[in-house]
């Protein structure tokens, strides 16, 4: 059994990131749903164990944002068309705060406040 792990999907799979187990031990494993086989596939392991991450799926890779051990957990995250939007989550208490990344320029800036805190929430792209 595992929890707190995240998932992304890119154009034909689906993939699995990190967790944490019954044991309390938390993972790097990054596994893919075979679409074919419907059998999930282990793929080489993250660099570091993730849980209560993030993860968008940018230019075939995927980018895991934060997770447990770091300083905001349980934030959600979508891609936009050129952005990458963070929101809520907390860091010892649940926050509001929202910010936009920029792969084109690798730079981070500060959105507006969402006005009510949110953590283990979603995000999902209607129009942008």
């Amino acid at each position: 059994v595992r929890s707190a792990g995240c998932a992304v999907s890119s154009a034909n799979h689906l993939y699995a990131l990190g967790g944490i187990n019954a044991d309390h031990q938390i993972h790097n494993s990054l596994e893919v749903l075979n679409p074919e086989g419907g059998q999930w596939v282990f793929l080489a392991p993250m660099p570091g164990p993730r849980m209560d991450c993030a993860a968008v799926f940018l230019k075939d890779s995927i980018l895991a944002l934060r997770g447990g051990g770091g300083p905001r957990v349980d934030c959600a995250v979508v891609l936009g068309k050129d952005f990458i939007l963070v929101t809520g989550g907390q860091d010892g208490e649940v926050l509001s705060s929202t910010c936009f990344y920029n792969p084109e320029t690798n730079e981070w800036r500060q959105g507006p406040s969402m006005g009510t805190p949110r953590y283990g929430h979603n995000l999902v792209v209607t129009a942008l």
